[in-house]
């Protein structure tokens, strides 16, 4: 694969691939089911046109999944061409694999296993200004919506920083809905300094701690509300590279209209598909893509080479 420069016209590409995924000739079973993946960043040319071929692909059957690839991703875009709000996926995992796996197997099979047991930090700068942290509230609101609070589904805890880290309530603090959502709008808001390498490490080190409610083998995620008053990239960089190879899945909501810090969020942080923008018309739409964390499939290293056999 070569790179090329220039507009993305995403009818022609789905119109191509429904040709040969539905053609006998390229090998198409009529009784088997068919997926197509989609791996783009959503910021394609002809909306409306690929929006029209992408719902009839799926009226005739046809799987569409999308991966959000590339250093700026539209999920609300990846989520209206996908068949459900949960079949947007990140590059970065092997979800997308996994369900795959799971939905093409044999009735019987017992190789992957539906899982939703999460373990979910909010992380949030309660330097913004209270515009921003209104906004801050109510998309993690809206995020929890997607989560099935319980002993074995998910569970969610909130810290809050400036020079500071504080634990505001840990992961087991709320086991249902009706007193977590209150919980998510009483936080201060601080005149001070952000530290935000400082946060992730304490997040890191302490957030999904035994002692905070955390669970060994749980997927652990972080959502993150910054002002994007950074300045040392190098070691926020580094801090967020680290969480990410032991396994956490890493999100920045971004809060604010000024264009100067919406900058610094969309080019420092990574990864770039856990960027999510809610000020946007239909910020609504971007925050489903946490639908597709709180169920996931989980399989079986060899399955491949049990399958073989």
């Amino acid at each position: 694969v070569t790179p090329e420069y220039g507009p993305t016209f995403l009818t022609e590409a789905l119109t191509l691939a429904e040709q040969i995924s539905s053609d006998t000739a390229n090998g198409r079973r009529p009784s088997v089911p068919c997926y197509v993946v989609i791996l783009t960043d959503g910021l394609a040319t002809d909306v409306q046109e690929y929006v029209t071929q992408a719902r009839l692909m799926q009226w005739r059957g046809v799987r569409m999944m999308g991966v959000g690839i590339g250093s700026s991703v539209s999920h609300t875009d990846l989520i209206t061409l996908s068949s459900n709000i949960d079949d947007v996926f990140s590059p970065d995992n092997d979800d997308m694999l996994n369900t795959i796996l799971k939905e093409t197997s044999h009735q019987d099979c017992n190789d992957c296993s539906l899982r939703s047991d999460c373990d979910v930090i909010f992380l949030v700068d309660i330097t913004q200004t209270g515009q921003e942290l209104a906004s801050v509230s109510r998309t993690m609101r809206e995020i929890s919506s997607f989560f099935s609070l319980g002993m074995n589904k998910a569970r969610i805890g909130l810290m809050t920083f400036a020079s500071n880290v504080s634990n505001q309530f840990s992961l087991t603090t709320h086991t249902d809905h009706n007193t977590l959502y209150p919980a998510l709008s009483k936080f201060p808001r601080l005149e001070d300094a952000s530290d935000i390498v400082n946060a992730l490490r304490h997040v890191r080190n302490f957030g999904f701690a035994p002692s905070n409610g955390g669970r060994f083998d749980s997927r652990k995620i972080v959502v993150m509300y910054s002002t994007g008053n950074w300045s040392d990239f190098g070691t926020l960089q580094s801090e967020l590279k680290n969480l990410t190879s032991d396994g956490y899945r890493l999100f920045s909501v971004v809060t604010s209209y000024d264009e100067v810090k919406v900058n610094t969020l969309m080019n420092h942080f990574e990864p770039t598909y856990g960027i999510i923008n809610a000020m946007t018309a239909d910020s609504k739409s971007s925050l489903k893509t946490f639908a597709a964390e709180a169920m996931y499939e989980i399989c079986d290293k060899d399955i491949f080479t049990k399958r073989a056999i």
